[in-house]
């Protein structure tokens, strides 16, 4: 009986996709904290222009 082509064991894709998203996962906490980042600076912003305002 031949064999067609080479399959890959189901743990080396399971692998590689664990790996992509642990990449990703990596990534988006850089981004929710940079999020977080600039909403907290517009708030202080806010509140220094309405404290110099006089509100």
């Amino acid at each position: 009986m031949r064999r067609r082509g080479r399959r890959l064991p189901i743990t080396d894709v399971s692998r590689d996709s664990s790996r992509r998203e642990s990449i990703t996962m990596k990534r988006k906490p850089d981004l929710v904290m940079t999020l977080v980042l600039i909403f907290g600076i517009g708030v202080v912003a806010t509140g220094y222009a309405q404290a110099l305002a006089g509100h």
